[in-house]
């Protein structure tokens, strides 16, 4: 009791209470610090998330495993890259993940593979070079958003609505993977193959350009092909320079 008829006493007391309130709040500010600097992406939630996608808008597509890199630490439009494999299918696929904000979020995408092909960019595709043969838009239909990319196999778009030219009307696109893996389109009609109909007679008479409705056909493929190879670069020098930057941090 002494103390508290002391005023010094008193003092010495609060000045201590103070001293300790302050390492206190400068400890849990440290601590704070820490926790920030070490927030990583939960990416075996997005394991789930891509494995969740593929199954749910595939067409019977049943994922065996997708592998994502630990502690990747959050930084808003970051990129890292995923991979998986599906059941019961030869080969591997690649998820181009990019952070979204500085909580975690994520997009994806999943360019064509060797196991699994995207029918969302090939529907954009077929879209995109039917509109500038015919100088009109459609919307196209494959079905899903992915496929498994099967050596052999061949499946058909639809149309939306069809797609009327001078000659007849496209309602569906066939598409076929030959045995090396290459992918090769046409459109067709209801009667029938619609290549023809892209010919003018000039083209029909005598071919000075080179450019047949085979090779157009061709060529659309090896479009494909060069676009998602472009797309996978593009995103393979974004994460390249995200991993410098991470390496100077």
């Amino acid at each position: 009791m002494a103390v508290a008829r002391s005023p010094t006493g008193l003092l010495v007391v609060a000045m201590k209470s103070l001293v300790t309130s302050i390492r206190l709040i400068s400890i849990l500010a440290s601590l704070l610090a820490l926790a920030a600097c070490n927030r990583t992406v939960d990416t075996q939630q997005v394991e789930q998330a891509i494995k969740t996608d593929i199954e749910r808008n595939g067409r019977r597509l049943a994922v065996k495993k997708v592998v994502c890199p630990r502690q990747v630490p959050i930084a808003p439009e970051g990129y890292f890259r995923c991979g998986g494999e599906l059941e019961g299918i030869e080969g591997a696929f690649t998820a181009i993940v990019q952070q979204t904000d500085n909580q975690g979020h994520v997009q994806w995408q999943i360019p064509h593979s060797s196991s699994l092909l995207n029918l969302v960019k090939l529907e954009d595709h077929f879209q995109t070079e039917l509109g500038k043969e015919t100088g009109t838009a459609a919307a196209i239909d494959c079905g899903a958003s992915y496929r498994a990319n099967q050596p052999g196999d061949a499946f058909e778009c639809a149309v939306v609505g069809g797609l009327a030219t001078e000659r007849d009307r496209i309602d569906r696109i066939l598409v076929r993977i030959d045995r090396q893996g290459n992918l090769t389109w046409q459109p067709l009609t209801p009667e029938g193959d619609a290549s023809l109909l892209f010919a003018s007679s000039a083209d029909s008479d005598s071919n000075t350009d080179g450019d047949s409705s085979a090779d157009r056909d061709g060529t659309a493929s090896s479009a494909v092909a060069t676009q998602e190879r472009e797309e996978i670069e593009k995103f393979q020098q974004a994460l390249e320079e995200d991993e410098d930057s991470n390496a100077l941090d």
